[in-house]
């Protein structure tokens, strides 16, 4: 699956939960949520600096995909072709 084709899966599935859960979306609730996963994604990378257990890879891999949805999400309310935007990213960084 590309980008794209996360993405359109990511909607479709959103759209469904929040449609069964009553919520209405919103780029402020999507932000807010995506703040919160950022702080738990922090949270599991420093562990191991803060004399917790070790970080616990399941759970990062859990926390990442919850941020890279949340951002995925976003780009729905501004009609930003996300896998577009990249590659035009990866290309400026490459003529650096």
């Amino acid at each position: 699956m590309n980008l794209t084709e996360i993405n359109e899966t990511r909607r479709t599935h959103v759209r469904e939960w929040a449609r069964r859960k009553g919520i209405k979306l919103s780029p402020q609730l999507t932000f807010i949520h995506l703040v919160e996963e950022i702080g738990e994604l922090a949270r599991q990378i420093n562990n191991p600096g803060l004399n917790r257990d070790k970080t616990d890879i399941d759970n990062l891999k859990e926390e990442l995909s919850d941020c890279l949805i949340l951002l995925l999400g976003l780009t729905d309310y501004y009609d930003i072709d996300i896998e577009k935007e990249i590659i035009k990213r990866i290309e400026n960084i490459k003529a650096r």
